[in-house]
């Protein structure tokens, strides 16, 4: 199985979809989308790489989220959980030590990892 990075998308998935298309190809990026994605959107993110974009209704994204981070690490997939907030990280940053995930800030300029 390829290796998988959760992408935690709360204020904007471009910066996400960058970053995931710098990778190899044999990473797989979940973005999972906090809000519902017009058609267009969903469009645009096809093509060759490896990238699927999920949204999600609001109330749903946390549970949803947990969900997608304890499946994929028990199945020894999951290799980091990125986030676009702040305090997401911080919940997620805590916990990071105990699964051996990194945790990745990111930003419009550059990215923050906790392993």
């Amino acid at each position: 199985m390829r290796p998988l990075i959760l992408s935690l998308v709360e204020r904007g998935w471009r910066d996400a979809r960058m970053r995931a298309l710098e990778l190899p190809q044999d990473m797989v990026v979940v973005h999972l989308v906090k809000g519902r994605l017009p058609r267009s959107v969903r469009a645009l993110i096809g093509g060759t790489h490896p990238v699927r974009m999920i949204g999600t209704p609001r109330m749903a994204f946390w549970p949803l989220a947990w969900a997608w981070c304890v499946g994929a690490w028990m199945t020894g997939r999951l290799q980091a959980v990125w986030v676009d907030h702040p305090r997401s990280y911080e919940r997620l940053a805590r916990l990071a030590h105990r699964f051996g995930v990194e945790i990745v800030l990111i930003t419009h300029d550059a990215y923050r990892a906790v392993v």
